[in-house]
């Protein structure tokens, strides 16, 4: 790297003084270029400009004169764009440096004329630079680091350059302040909390963001009560892909005031979720925190507890969206506070449905001649739903907006203002028309054609008004703007997903009840070749972790329980990759009926459930009740100890070997003491299949002769009557078969349950 010797060299011919600048002249050249960053009209400049050598009366403020008229040429540069104001610059700076070489404002100045140069060199000129001496950047970032090597408490032009590259995307400011902030690393100033702290936003801005983390680990050593500094962590674990930002995420929160709360609030409110800023603005920290936590930890759609990952997502889409959809305006930063830019506030429309939705399914991005640029984004909801999205940037405008709907962007094509039908509205129409001519051969409708033929694979709604005409105009185009009016409504959306699938099984059944309640039994079966194994130094043997994530949702889709666990299987050799980790969780809920989903993981391998929905009953009901059918077998080692000396078995896989008995497990309750009961089981074939399909699974109601049929008469001992048996399969084929469970009583109640299996041989 070219910079390091530059440094050495400066450090050799400079040895450094002691500061000689006074505290006042460096307090007024800092008020003075507030007052100049603050103005943005061109004649007002240039007016400050005529009259700074003429207000300066004394020796001290007349040795300011070169500094302050060189603040101010660097001004003239920003508003007019004119480089020559910036060579202007450079020379004042040189001046001041020749009288005052100890004067770290001299080489601050000459770092950020040389800056502008640098943004406004051509890339041509600024490679040949580099490739036969040195470029302006390499210059740069010499006098920032000379600035602070002269005094390491004065950061101020380093510190601006960071806060420019940040805010205004700024590459050629963003090189300068990452090759200075690295430079400075193992100097005095570069471990100061300030640099530590910029040093962190520019390496995940402009460098490399697993750069940031060591020194906001450094930062937090130095101030581990920073707020900011939990936060920027946090950001920066989240963007890398990590999981472990929440906490510090919180703590951050929960000390955040002023420009940091600010900032916490720009980050949510890309979000769209309204009810949400209101109650934020007006709680303490302690209910900030409380409230987010709760908002984080309810994204997924079945409400798995998945707060790290839901947050995680967000500043990734964020962290895109940021680079990707920027407001265009905003790349002249001319009048524009780079703090209060940095809060947020920055991204087009496409920008904050990207952070809200993440990535589409379907993209069409289109240009056609007298169209303005335009785009429309479809996302495919797991339930069926989808949403669309159009943006169109608008005459005189450089930024995408967001509109409902396709015809959106149709009435405002040149060929609609020429010609539209009669009676349509004009494209500057507050309320566009009810219906658009999109049929026929005139040209406006053969534009409106074009458009929906752009959008061939982005939505079938297209397909269908493309072949349609003027009787079913009205009604597609009111469907499509409704979906568009519904998309814009939605908010943030998010599922837990994983990037490699794992083989699992998993079953959830209604069985069981301790000292509180109904229990919900959690059973899985996971494919051990998925599973990474981890050596135990001690034992020699292996262990196979997996994370075990559930929710339990009432039918009003308020969460009731939920479950969060690791669990280890130990052997004592690797398993092959067929067999399986198999093991059970109970849950506890009150009687009622439940959807249940259940996600099994282990590293970036994972598999979530189909939800599930079962019911528990009570131990003591008015009616006749039957619990889920426990399917097991004493050779897999699943199940829990119903009493002290009796045993469930049961089998995630439902696969059977057919010379070994099934073990069979099911409650009967809602019955008085003393009262008569018949059960009957019958086992039905349903395919030769050789695993449970979804016929078998969703089978409701059997039909044809059993292949194995049985009965018995028990007496009810009041409560919960548990039922143990066992059934011998040798007599059966291999292939799917259905259990079904009718319990019955004289008086003619009866209930019914089915449990689908595979019998192999």
């Amino acid at each position: 790297m070219r910079l390091a010797p530059a440094l050495l060299a400066l450090t050799l011919a400079f040895p450094l003084p002691g500061v000689a600048q006074s505290p006042a002249a460096r307090a007024a050249l800092r008020r003075w270029q507030d007052t100049l960053q603050r103005e943005v009209d061109t004649a007002v400049v240039l007016g400050m400009y005529s009259r700074t050598a003429t207000t300066m009366v004394t020796p001290d403020a007349r040795a300011l004169v070169p500094l302050r008229a060189g603040l101010l040429s660097i001004r003239l540069g920003e508003v007019t764009g004119k480089p020559d104001h910036y060579q202007d610059a450079l020379e004042r700076f040189e001046e001041a440096q020749r009288a005052h070489a100890d004067w770290p404002w001299a080489w601050h100045g000459m770092g950020l004329a040389t800056l502008g140069l640098a943004t406004n060199e051509s890339v041509l000129t600024n490679g040949l630079r580099e490739m036969f001496g040195r470029s302006m950047t390499d210059r740069a970032t010499d006098a920032f680091v000379r600035s602070a090597s002269l005094d390491p408490e004065f950061v101020d032009g380093i510190l601006r350059v960071a806060e420019r590259a940040i805010a205004f995307r700024d590459a050629g400011a963003g090189k300068i302040a990452l090759q200075t902030l690295r430079a400075l690393a193992t100097q005095r100033a570069g471990k100061t909390p300030q640099l530590l702290l910029a040093r962190a936003r520019i390496e995940r801005e402009f460098g490399a963001a697993q750069n940031s983390l060591e020194p906001l680990d450094s930062l937090l050593a130095l101030q581990p009560n920073s707020a900011v500094a939990h936060f920027e962590l946090a950001r920066a674990r989240f963007i890398v892909g990590r999981l472990d930002g929440v906490e510090p995420w919180f703590t951050g929160l929960a000390g955040a005031t002023d420009t940091l709360l600010a900032a916490y609030r720009g980050d949510l409110a890309t979000l769209g979720i309204d009810s949400i800023l209101g109650p934020f603005d007006r709680g303490t920290p302690a209910e900030r925190v409380a409230l987010m936590r709760r908002y984080w930890s309810t994204q997924d759609p079945d409400k798995l507890p998945a707060i790290a990952e839901r947050m995680r997502d967000h500043y990734l889409r964020l962290d895109y969206a940021r680079r990707t959809f920027r407001l265009q305006k905003l790349a002249d930063p001319k009048g524009v506070d780079p703090v209060v830019l940095a809060m947020g506030d920055e991204l087009d429309a496409r920008g904050l449905v990207f952070v809200r939705h993440g990535a589409p399914d379907e993209r069409a991005v289109v240009t056609l001649v007298g169209v303005p640029p335009n785009e429309s984004w479809a996302y495919h909801r797991p339930d069926g739903t989808e949403l669309l999205f159009h943006f169109i940037v608008l005459d005189g405008d450089t930024d995408f907006r967001e509109y409902p709907s396709l015809l959106d962007v149709f009435a405002r094509t040149n060929q609609f203002r020429w010609f539209a039908a009669h009676g349509e509205r004009p494209p500057n129409s507050d309320t566009m028309p009810r219906t658009l001519q999109t049929y026929g051969a005139e040209l406006s409708a053969q534009i409106a054609q074009e458009l929906m033929l752009s959008r061939w694979n982005v939505s079938q709604r297209y397909r269908d008004m493309l072949g349609e005409g003027k009787a079913k105009a009205e009604s597609l185009q009111a469907l499509e703007r409704a979906v568009g009016v519904r998309s814009a409504a939605m908010p943030g959306s998010f599922a837990l997903r994983y990037e490699l699938p794992l083989t699992a099984r998993v079953q959830v059944l209604a069985v069981g009840r301790d000292q509180i309640g109904g229990t919900l039994q959690i059973v899985y079966a996971v494919r051990a070749g998925g599973v990474a194994a981890q050596r135990d130094p001690v034992s020699g043997g292996y262990g196979y972790p997996v994370r075990i994530r559930a929710s339990v949702l009432d039918s009003a889709g308020n969460l009731v329980a939920s479950l969060d666990t690791s669990r280890t299987q130990r052997t004592q050799g690797l398993l092959n990759s067929g067999q399986n980790l198999v093991g059970r969780f109970p849950l506890t809920v009150p009687p009622g009926r439940y959807t249940v989903r259940v996600a099994i993981e282990n590293g970036s391998r994972g598999s979530i459930s189909p939800r599930q929905s079962v019911t528990v009953y009570p131990p003591v009901a008015s009616s006749l009740a039957l619990s889920d059918i426990v399917l097991g077998a004493r050779s897999i080692k699943a199940g829990w100890m119903q009493t002290a000396t009796d045993s469930v078995w049961v089998n995630p896989v439902r696969t059977f070997a057919a010379h070994e008995p099934m073990q069979l497990y099911f409650e009967v309750s809602g019955l008085a003491a003393g009262t008569s009961y018949r059960t009957n089981m019958a086992v039905y074939r349903v395919s030769g299949d050789t695993a449970v399909t979804r016929r078998a699974d969703d089978l409701v109601a059997s039909g044809g002769t059993p292949a194995l049929a049985i009965g018995f008469t028990q007496t009810h001992p009041g409560g919960v009557a548990p039922v143990h048996r066992e059934l011998a399969l040798q007599r059966l084929k291999s292939g799917e078969y259905v259990l079904e469970v009718t319990v019955s009583t004289i008086g003619g109640a009866s209930v019914v349950r089915r449990q689908a299996f595979v019998i192999s041989k």
